[in-house]
């Protein structure tokens, strides 16, 4: 019966509910990889050559100051789920670890870069032209 299959699913077997987290954190991880590479791959043009018009020198120096906090999260963030799954393959409980905190220290600082992309992007309010075309035939009808 799908009581029986759901009292299943909240008891799973532990190693199982480990292994669905471990999945998890490795996604992130690739997540944030592929973010530092594809603004590995923006700081240079195409077949790695400096892109027109920016300085040579260091990949990073030629990111933005928000691309580059980008990346320092992004490393800050793997780093620290690499090491999170390492010590659970080890069996520490990493949620007791020093790590852990670290872990949240550095997703409040993802928050951080997500809002300053976001207020980058611009403001996000959108013009209801119908309504707007109402309020204005209305206006003009109504002062006549």
């Amino acid at each position: 019966s799908s009581a029986d299959s759901d009292s299943d699913s909240d008891h799973r077997h532990p190693t199982a509910a480990a292994l669905a987290e471990l999945t998890s954190r490795l996604d992130d991880v690739e997540r944030h990889i592929d973010e530092f590479v594809s603004m590995s791959a923006m700081a240079r043009g195409a077949g790695g050559a400096p892109q027109p018009g920016v300085k040579g020198g260091d990949d990073e120096e030629q990111l933005s100051a928000l691309e580059r906090a980008k990346l320092h999260v992004s490393l800050a963030y793997a780093v620290n789920s690499l090491y999170f799954t390492y010590l659970k393959t080890q069996g520490v409980a990493p949620q007791d670890h020093p790590v852990a905190q670290e872990l949240d220290r550095v997703k409040s600082y993802v928050k951080k870069v997500k809002d300053a992309v976001a207020l980058d992007k611009g403001p996000s309010m959108r013009v209801d032209v119908p309504a707007a075309g109402r309020h204005i035939r209305q206006a003009i009808t109504g002062a006549a």
